[in-house]
């Protein structure tokens, strides 16, 4: 302890005498700095010498010349400035922080005024990276809960049947001690058996044991045998039972060597037999008559078929459907005309047809123009042609393609027939629709839709669906649809037929003839001076009787 004191002294003193060693070269610095800075043999022409506030103004304004002449002067006047800078350095410090501040709050206000899309988007970016960040984040914890709860679910399964497996492997160790048990219980019966105990109760066993140990025969067994067949043979019931009868066994063996062999039968089955089909035969027949019963026409309809196949039709009301009555085609409401591919024409020869002027002649929709008086100049591809008595088919390139047709004046609708021609030509059968679907326009819409069937199948604004055609190909060639009597009171303007379907074709559905029966308004208003005209037969009066009637009435139902 006495050695180290001195030791410790001596380490202090010479710290201090480190410091003031130091703080002696520090003020000899000083002061030759202060030498170098303010030597009075470079002032001497500074008559205005600021020494009160310790500015440079009057320094360097009175000196310049001077500092000019002595490239020293600038140096003294640097480290003049540092020398201020480095007394005075929390001033110093402090005014630059003010200077970055206001320099800060200045470029923070340019930024207002000025945004920057590149720095709201490189904002953005990081707000969708921040969010992505996240979401992964939030995905990768839910999927280790995720994982954590299968291990958790695969664990208590397994423990489950471990303990399952453990429990049955208990049950099958019972049960090996059960048979050990048993097995062990069998054995000390086996070994307590003997010779000695099976001689005592020999006696007693009713069986016959041989020489060699093997059992023969019951004893008891043995007598009753004997008691039997002496019973038996001494009775005639053998006898009796096993005789013979000879004409019966013939009979049987005959029959059946004829039934085997030959195959004959006797008169019972041939009766049999007979009845057999001859009811057969009457079934048959009977269901063969009722089919012809169910297929054959009634006496009232036996005429009618006799017209119809004959070819000829009666024609004893006006067909509004036909050019020649005033029938027109509403092109923007018809499909396109179907129009086959050929190869016949170049595209030269095909630029020239379009220009020339005999090919103008058709409308917006490619149709000619519709000329009832000049048939010869129908084209057989328009659908005009099914309003006049050309014998030919329009076909559209749409299967379930619409044809509209406008009548020159409005008519009450009496009957509505659609004919499709059987042609040898399975394109044309193929193509015939199915389904026709009949639109009218009428001023009276809010009345059809109050009485149609069809009141959510409309098509447009202006026509309502009121009638559908079911046309059977393998029915006859004219096929007529029901309408109804609330129908017959409207004024028809015009009407679009809409095709559903066809029998096959996929290329074009093919339209041939339509017949629209009925009478206008001036027609209804002319039935009274017919009924007062005395030259007419009642003959032709009692068909107006029965039928005007019912058009135009002003009593709807």
């Amino acid at each position: 302890m006495s050695e180290d004191l001195p030791s410790e002294l001596d380490v202090k003193l010479l710290n201090a005498k480190y410091v003031e060693y130091k703080l002696a070269a520090e003020r000899e610095e000083e002061e030759s700095l202060k030498e170098t800075l303010f030597d009075e043999e470079d002032y001497d022409g500074a008559e205005d010498y600021d020494e009160e506030d310790d500015d440079d103004d009057d320094y360097i304004d009175n000196y310049e010349p001077q500092m000019k002449q002595s490239p020293n002067r600038l140096l003294k006047l640097v480290l003049r400035s540092i020398f201020k800078l480095r007394k005075h350095w929390l001033l110093t410090s402090l005014g630059i922080s003010i200077l970055v501040v206001n320099c800060f709050i200045w470029s923070s206000a340019w930024n207002i005024s000025h945004p920057s899309t590149q720095i709201v988007s490189n904002v953005s970016t990081f707000g969708d990276i921040t969010k992505s960040i996240h979401n992964l984040q939030w995905q990768i914890n839910e999927l280790n809960n995720r994982q954590k709860s299968k291990f958790q679910d695969l664990r208590n399964y397994i423990d489950l049947k471990m303990d399952e497996v453990s429990s049955k492997f208990k049950k099958v160790d019972q049960q090996v001690d059960d048979i050990k048990r048993s097995n062990e219980a069998l054995l000390s019966q086996l070994n307590a058996l003997s010779l000695d105990n099976i001689q005592v109760e020999l006696s007693k066993i009713p069986v016959i044991i041989d020489d060699d140990k093997n059992i023969q025969l019951l004893p008891e067994f043995k007598d009753y045998l004997q008691s039997y067949i002496k019973s038996s043979l001494s009775s005639n019931e053998v006898q009796r039972q096993f005789q013979l009868n000879l004409q019966g066994f013939i009979s049987d063996y005959t029959q059946e060597i004829i039934h085997s062999k030959v195959g004959f039968m006797n008169r019972e089955e041939i009766l049999k037999l007979i009845s057999l089909q001859f009811q057969e035969n009457k079934r048959k027949l009977i269901d063969e008559i009722k089919q012809l019963t169910t297929r054959s026409l009634r006496p009232k309809e036996v005429p009618e078929k006799l017209v119809s196949s004959s070819g000829y039709v009666k024609q004893d009301k006006v067909d509004y459907a036909q050019s020649s009555n005033g029938a027109r085609i509403i092109n923007y409401l018809s499909s396109k005309t179907f129009k086959p591919r050929t190869k016949s024409k170049s595209w030269l020869l095909s630029v020239f047809s379009a220009s020339s002027p005999t090919t103008n002649n058709h409308n917006a929709n490619g149709y000619e123009n519709q000329d009832p008086d000049n048939w010869d100049d129908v084209n057989p591809t328009s659908p005009f042609i099914v309003l006049t008595q050309n014998d030919g088919f329009w076909k559209t390139e749409d299967i379930n393609g619409t044809i509209g047709i406008k009548f020159l004046e409005p008519i009450y609708m009496d009957e509505f027939l659609y004919e499709h021609k059987r042609v040898f030509n399975s394109a044309l059968l193929t193509s015939c629709p199915k389904v026709l679907s009949i639109c009218v326009q009428s001023d009276d819409d809010a009345y059809l839709q109050e009485h149609t069937p069809f009141a959510n199948e409309q098509r447009g604004d202006k026509y309502t669906k009121v009638l559908e055609l079911h046309y059977d190909l393998n029915d006859d060639a004219i096929q007529h649809a029901e309408v109804p009597s609330w129908l017959k009171k409207v004024l028809i303007k015009s009407m679009i037929v809409k095709i559903d379907g066809n029998y096959g074709n996929d290329f074009f559905t093919s339209l041939y003839k339509f017949h629209i029966h009925g009478i206008t308004r001036f027609d209804v208003l002319s039935v009274e001076k017919l009924m007062q005209n005395t030259e007419i037969s009642e003959a032709v009066k009692r068909g107006f009787r029965t039928t005007v009637n019912s058009f135009g009435s002003d009593e709807r139902t």
